[in-house]
Order: structure tokens, then C-alpha cells, then sequence
């Protein structure tokens, strides 16, 4: 009994989970700077997903890293620019959902779901306001 009610709580877990995902383009901004922050990872998102290295460099602060979601790869802004199309693109096409933007003065951190193909995980963004652009400090 214990086990039918602890296997259904999962379920209903993974349900909500699942079924309450607001893509990120759908995002309510509260402010400008939520504005900007969202605008930042829709453009980072669609730099990703088409492989526009050049684009993703612009993206991230000069002394930003970028760390694969597997842990595995840890790249400053200078590797990125020699990480080629396909090195972006065979992680597949991404999409963000559920942003939750903790704002401190010109510091940023965004947790968002993220999700491509039947997989799904969490990933966090480390942004910083430097003459009034938002920037990716860090993405992990």
C-alpha cells in the first residue's frame, strides 16, 4: 500500500513537473532587466540551436565560461570561439522553459528547464549588467 501511494506521489510529481512548462518566450517579464535577461537567452538559444558561434561569443562576457551540462567540458570565451558548428549542434535542438531569474543589482542568476528531445534537465545561468547589456558569465 505504502509503495502504491509513495509510486503514485512520483507519478503526480513528474506530472506537474512536466505539464506546467512555460517556454521562455512566453515569460512574464516583471521588469526591464527581466526583459533583457529573457531576451539574452532566446538569442543564446537560438545561437545554440543553429550553431552561430560568432553570435554565442557576443552573447558571454569576455571572461565567461561555458560548462557542457555533462560537466565534462569547461570552455572560457577564447576555446568557444574555436568550438566549430557541429560541436554545437550534436548536443541537438534545445529549448528553454520556467525561468526563474534572481536578480542583485547587475548580477543574474536564471534556473530554466531545458529540453531536447525526451531529455530534460535543469541549467543555470550566470549573467552580469556591464554598460546596460546583460552578459553570460557562466552557463553550467
Amino acid at each position: 500500500m505504502k509503495r502504491a501511494l509513495f509510486i503514485i506521489f512520483i507519478a503526480l510529481q513528474l506530472f506537474l513537473i512536466y505539464s506546467c512548462s512555460t517556454p521562455i518566450e512566453e515569460y512574464q517579464a516583471k521588469d526591464n532587466d527581466e526583459k533583457e535577461i529573457i531576451d539574452l537567452l532566446i538569442r543564446y538559444t537560438e545561437a545554440i540551436n543553429t550553431g552561430d558561434s560568432e553570435k554565442i561569443l557576443t552573447l558571454f562576457h569576455e571572461k565567461g565560461v561555458y560548462v557542457a551540462s555533462d560537466g565534462n567540458i569547461t570552455l572560457s570565451r577564447e576555446k568557444m570561439s574555436e568550438w566549430k558548428r557541429e560541436n554545437w549542434l550534436s548536443y541537438g535542438l534545445r529549448k528553454l522553459y520556467n525561468p526563474e531569474i534572481k536578480l542583485n543589482g547587475n548580477e543574474a542568476e536564471v534556473m530554466v528547464k531545458v529540453k531536447y528531445g525526451n531529455v530534460s534537465y535543469a541549467q543555470i545561468f550566470t549573467l552580469v549588467k556591464e554598460n546596460d547589456k546583460w552578459l553570460i558569465m557562466r552557463r553550467e
